[in-house]
Protein backbone atom coordinates (compact mmCIF):
# COMPACT_ATOMS: atom_id res chain seq x y z
CA UNK A 1 0.00 0.00 0.00
CA UNK A 2 1.39 3.35 -0.84
CA UNK A 3 1.99 5.49 2.19
CA UNK A 4 -0.71 8.08 2.69
CA UNK A 5 1.37 11.26 2.69
CA UNK A 6 -0.30 14.62 3.17
CA UNK A 7 -3.68 13.09 4.00
CA UNK A 8 -5.85 15.42 6.08
CA UNK A 9 -9.09 13.41 6.10
CA UNK A 10 -9.89 9.69 6.10
CA UNK A 11 -13.20 7.84 5.89
CA UNK A 12 -13.31 4.19 6.99
CA UNK A 13 -16.15 2.14 5.52
CA UNK A 14 -17.53 -1.29 6.35
CA UNK A 15 -20.96 -2.89 6.08
CA UNK A 16 -22.93 -1.78 9.16
CA UNK A 17 -20.57 0.73 10.81
CA UNK A 18 -20.79 -1.07 14.14
CA UNK A 19 -17.60 -3.19 14.12
CA UNK A 20 -14.70 -2.78 11.70
CA UNK A 21 -14.94 0.81 10.50
CA UNK A 22 -15.49 2.39 13.94
CA UNK A 23 -12.63 0.27 15.31
CA UNK A 24 -10.43 1.38 12.41
CA UNK A 25 -11.38 5.03 12.88
CA UNK A 26 -10.62 4.86 16.60
CA UNK A 27 -7.27 3.15 16.03
CA UNK A 28 -6.39 5.68 13.32
CA UNK A 29 -7.18 8.57 15.68
CA UNK A 30 -4.87 7.01 18.26
CA UNK A 31 -2.14 6.52 15.64
CA UNK A 32 -2.41 9.85 13.82
CA UNK A 33 -3.49 12.28 16.52
CA UNK A 34 -5.70 15.34 16.14
CA UNK A 35 -4.32 16.72 12.86
CA UNK A 36 -6.35 14.40 10.62
CA UNK A 37 -10.15 14.35 10.33
CA UNK A 38 -11.26 10.73 10.72
CA UNK A 39 -14.79 9.37 10.34
CA UNK A 40 -16.46 6.05 9.70
CA UNK A 41 -19.61 4.91 7.92
CA UNK A 42 -21.30 1.80 6.58
CA UNK A 43 -22.74 0.95 3.18
CA UNK A 44 -25.78 -0.66 4.85
CA UNK A 45 -25.74 1.03 8.26
CA UNK A 46 -28.78 1.84 10.34
CA UNK A 47 -28.22 5.41 11.50
CA UNK A 48 -27.85 5.64 15.27
CA UNK A 49 -27.01 1.99 15.98
CA UNK A 50 -24.35 1.70 18.70
CA UNK A 51 -21.06 -0.10 18.18
CA UNK A 52 -21.13 -3.84 18.82
CA UNK A 53 -20.55 -4.59 22.50
CA UNK A 54 -17.54 -6.75 21.61
CA UNK A 55 -16.02 -3.87 19.65
CA UNK A 56 -16.54 -1.56 22.62
CA UNK A 57 -14.92 -4.11 24.97
CA UNK A 58 -11.91 -4.81 22.73
CA UNK A 59 -11.26 -1.12 22.12
CA UNK A 60 -11.51 -0.48 25.89
CA UNK A 61 -8.69 -3.02 26.32
CA UNK A 62 -6.64 -0.70 24.09
CA UNK A 63 -7.60 2.40 26.07
CA UNK A 64 -10.14 3.60 23.48
CA UNK A 65 -13.76 4.46 24.31
CA UNK A 66 -16.20 3.44 21.55
CA UNK A 67 -19.28 3.59 23.79
CA UNK A 68 -20.48 6.85 22.24
CA UNK A 69 -20.20 5.65 18.64
CA UNK A 70 -23.38 5.68 16.56
CA UNK A 71 -23.54 4.17 13.11
CA UNK A 72 -24.22 6.18 10.00
CA UNK A 73 -24.77 5.25 6.39
CA UNK A 74 -22.15 6.38 3.90
CA UNK A 75 -23.35 9.27 1.79
CA UNK A 76 -22.13 9.60 -1.82
CA UNK A 77 -20.94 13.13 -1.01
CA UNK A 78 -18.56 11.59 1.57
CA UNK A 79 -16.57 10.01 -1.22
CA UNK A 80 -15.45 13.34 -2.63
CA UNK A 81 -15.08 15.03 0.78
CA UNK A 82 -12.28 12.81 2.11
CA UNK A 83 -8.67 12.54 0.95
CA UNK A 84 -8.69 8.79 1.53
CA UNK A 85 -11.49 6.21 1.71
CA UNK A 86 -10.38 2.99 3.42
CA UNK A 87 -12.71 0.03 2.94
CA UNK A 88 -12.60 -3.14 4.99
CA UNK A 89 -13.05 -5.67 2.16
CA UNK A 90 -13.51 -6.15 -1.57
CA UNK A 91 -17.32 -6.29 -1.34
CA UNK A 92 -17.41 -2.83 0.21
CA UNK A 93 -14.97 -1.58 -2.44
CA UNK A 94 -17.21 -2.96 -5.19
CA UNK A 95 -20.22 -1.19 -3.70
CA UNK A 96 -18.39 2.14 -3.48
CA UNK A 97 -17.12 1.84 -7.05
CA UNK A 98 -20.76 2.20 -8.17
CA UNK A 99 -20.58 5.78 -6.89
CA UNK A 100 -18.49 8.65 -8.23
CA UNK A 101 -15.28 7.76 -6.37
CA UNK A 102 -11.79 8.71 -7.50
CA UNK A 103 -10.00 5.32 -7.59
CA UNK A 104 -6.79 6.97 -6.35
CA UNK A 105 -8.55 7.73 -3.03
CA UNK A 106 -9.61 4.13 -2.39
CA UNK A 107 -7.61 1.81 -0.15
CA UNK A 108 -8.95 -1.73 0.07
CA UNK A 109 -8.16 -3.89 3.10
CA UNK A 110 -8.93 -7.56 3.65
CA UNK A 111 -10.44 -7.55 7.14
CA UNK A 112 -13.16 -10.19 7.70
CA UNK A 113 -16.30 -9.08 9.54
CA UNK A 114 -16.15 -10.34 13.15
CA UNK A 115 -19.87 -9.92 13.82
CA UNK A 116 -21.36 -12.92 15.59
CA UNK A 117 -17.98 -14.63 16.10
CA UNK A 118 -17.19 -13.65 19.69
CA UNK A 119 -14.78 -11.37 21.49
CA UNK A 120 -11.62 -13.16 20.36
CA UNK A 121 -12.56 -12.54 16.72
CA UNK A 122 -12.86 -8.84 17.56
CA UNK A 123 -9.39 -8.89 19.15
CA UNK A 124 -7.99 -10.48 16.01
CA UNK A 125 -9.82 -7.90 13.90
CA UNK A 126 -8.42 -5.02 15.96
CA UNK A 127 -4.89 -6.39 15.57
CA UNK A 128 -5.30 -6.83 11.81
CA UNK A 129 -6.66 -3.31 11.47
CA UNK A 130 -3.81 -1.87 13.58
CA UNK A 131 -1.21 -3.60 11.36
CA UNK A 132 -2.97 -2.40 8.21
CA UNK A 133 -3.03 1.18 9.50
CA UNK A 134 0.69 1.04 10.21
CA UNK A 135 1.13 -0.07 6.60
CA UNK A 136 -0.92 2.83 5.30
CA UNK A 137 0.26 5.64 7.53
CA UNK A 138 3.82 4.79 8.57
CA UNK A 139 7.01 4.89 6.47
CA UNK A 140 7.77 1.61 4.77
CA UNK A 141 4.14 0.48 4.85
CA UNK A 142 3.21 -2.19 2.33
CA UNK A 143 -0.01 -3.53 0.88
CA UNK A 144 -2.21 -2.72 -2.08
CA UNK A 145 -3.97 0.40 -3.16
CA UNK A 146 -7.26 -0.51 -4.81
CA UNK A 147 -7.02 2.31 -7.31
CA UNK A 148 -4.08 0.61 -8.99
CA UNK A 149 -1.45 3.27 -8.29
Amino acid sequence: MQRAEGVKSVLFVCHGNTCRSPMAAALARQLLGPGVEIQSAGVDAYDGTPAAREAVAVMAERGIDLSGHRARRVDPSDLSSFDLVVVMDSCIAATLRTFDLDPAKLVELDIPDPIGRGTEAYRTTAERIARALEGIFRPGGQGKKAGGS
